[in-house]
């Protein structure tokens, strides 16, 4: 008969047994999200790029890189950031295929459009 060799318990394991059944759910939380992602750059007073396609699920980061404030908001009211200052970010999870056009409320003249398949 072999030896038989004990398992190493799982780290999620051993900090259930250290913290209770709390462990699961905070790890749960912080799991990376399996979601594509998508930048796009605010700069020059301009969405760069005006446009892009995602598939549905897909996450689309802003990110503000100009030195003046600015906001994005979707025209149908689907999706609406607060004023971005140089450095922050956005993002929105697209849920729903379509195309969603958007603008920064600011600076109207600045637009984009995301479209999910």
């Amino acid at each position: 008969m072999k030896p038989r060799i004990p398992k190493l318990a799982s780290t999620a394991t051993c900090a259930a047994a250290l913290l209770g059944p709390a462990a699961f759910a905070h790890a749960a939380a912080e799991a990376p999200n399996a979601a594509p992602t998508t930048h796009v750059s605010i700069k020059q007073f301009a969405f760069h790029a005006k446009r892009v396609v995602v598939k549905k699920g897909s996450r689309v980061v802003w990110k503000n890189s100009d030195s003046d404030p600015h906001t994005i908001k979707s025209a149908k009211g689907h999706f609406s950031s607060e004023a971005l200052d140089t450095g922050d970010t956005y993002s929105v999870v697209m849920r729903h295929a379509g195309t969603f056009s958007y603008i920064c409320t600011i600076h109207p003249y600045m637009h984009g459009e995301i479209v999910v398949r």
